[in-house]
This record gives C-alpha cells, sequence and structure tokens, in this order.
C-alpha cells in the first residue's frame, strides 16, 4: 500500500529533525576539531578520517531517504543545498588536514 499524505509530512518532519541535529553536530565537531591543542598524531588521523567517511555516509543517507519524498522543484533545491554542504565539508576536511598535518 501506497503511505497516506500525513505518513509522508511525518516523514519529512523526521528527516528535517535529524537534518538539523546533525548540522548542529557537524557545527559543533568542526569548531572543536579545529580550536583543539595539543592532540597526539594518531588522535588527529582519527578526527580526519571521521571528517572523511562520515559527512558522505550522511549524504547518501540524506539522498535515499528524502529524494522519494519530494516534488521536482524541491528536489530541485535539495541537489543544489546538498552540493554547497558537499563543498562546505571538503573545505573543512582540506582546513583539518593543512592544521593538523603542516610543517610548523
Amino acid at each position: 500500500m501506497f503511505p497516506s499524505d500525513k505518513e509522508i509530512l511525518m516523514d519529512i518532519e523526521v528527516l528535517k529533525l535529524i537534518k538539523f541535529v546533525g548540522a548542529i553536530l557537524a557545527a559543533a565537531a568542526a569548531i572543536y576539531s579545529l580550536t583543539i591543542k595539543n592532540v597526539s598524531v594518531n588522535r588527529k588521523r582519527v578526527i580526519l578520517l571521521a571528517w572523511l567517511v562520515a559527512p558522505p555516509i550522511f549524504f547518501c543517507f540524506e539522498y535515499f531517504f528524502q529524494t522519494p519524498l519530494l516534488t521536482s522543484d524541491e528536489l530541485w533545491r535539495f541537489k543544489g543545498l546538498q552540493s554547497l554542504s558537499s563543498g562546505i565539508w571538503a573545505g573543512i576536511a582540506a582546513a583539518l588536514a593543512i592544521a593538523y598535518f603542516k610543517k610548523d
């Protein structure tokens, strides 16, 4: 059976909440990652690896679970925002790599 309009709206609200919480966690993690001092090289590698792996997994999750619920206009906007988000993610990952592994 097909989901009702009410079920679809509830799914969209849940996805919005997940995205909001994810954005807050990502911002907090970025601030923490860029401001910590006196961290071992192994811990820096783990933090950088998390930044390289977690956002693409989230982008895939978001794409596969949200796009079936969107209209064509919403899908166009979603893809634009996801492209912007991936650029921000790449910039943070590059900044972390430079900050963590530059020669002083």
